[in-house]
């Protein structure tokens, strides 16, 4: 039986390509085509975007199975990102101390119920040492296996807002 080699390290610019091919594999091109226990995006970002957030936050991570990128983590200090984003400012009434927002979490489909989304939440906890964690996740479509992966890793759901892309999402924070 072969080991698996599971690490978690920050993102590089030869990742750009693996990433984005994930991302774009698990993007929403219309909502009614969401697939809700499996989980998805719906930022669309592009290859120039993903390379641009290297050099914009210090918390972007992917986790490799044998060297092959399965996932990755995309994650924001709050004085790093803009305050006039929806999300910032309803995170900013409720929260008047430093955060994280992580903007995105996905693992690979070959990938998934093997816990790296666990691994890169784990990461990135222990390199943000207690500051509080904020994710948002889309409810229509509600996004049911984003939402359970994140209440079995203790996070809390916090409110509900109404996003700049006219979607409902929920956020929740790290308990």
């Amino acid at each position: 039986m072969t080991q698996s080699r599971i690490t978690v390290r920050p993102a590089r610019p030869s990742d750009i390509p693996a990433i984005y091919a994930i991302s774009k594999s698990l993007t929403l091109t219309y909502p009614a085509e969401a697939d809700t226990a499996k989980g998805f995006l719906v930022s669309g970002f592009g290859l120039e975007t993903y390379r641009q957030f290297l050099t914009d936050t210090d918390l972007f991570f992917v986790i490799a199975d044998k060297d092959k990128i399965a996932g990755f983590l995309l994650g924001f200090k709050d004085n790093r990102i803009s305050r006039d984003i929806p999300v910032v400012r309803n995170i900013r009434r409720i929260q008047h101390t430093p955060f994280i927002l992580c903007k995105q979490i996905c693992v690979a489909r070959e990938h998934t119920r093997k816990g790296l989304t666990a691994s890169l939440y784990r990461h990135l906890m222990r390199k943000v040492d207690g500051t509080p964690i904020y994710a948002s996740i889309v409810l229509e479509p509600e996004n049911t296996a984003s939402i359970r992966a994140h209440e079995k890793l203790g996070f809390r759901k916090q409110f509900e807002y109404i996003d700049s892309d006219h979607m409902r999402k929920g956020v929740w924070r790290s308990g």
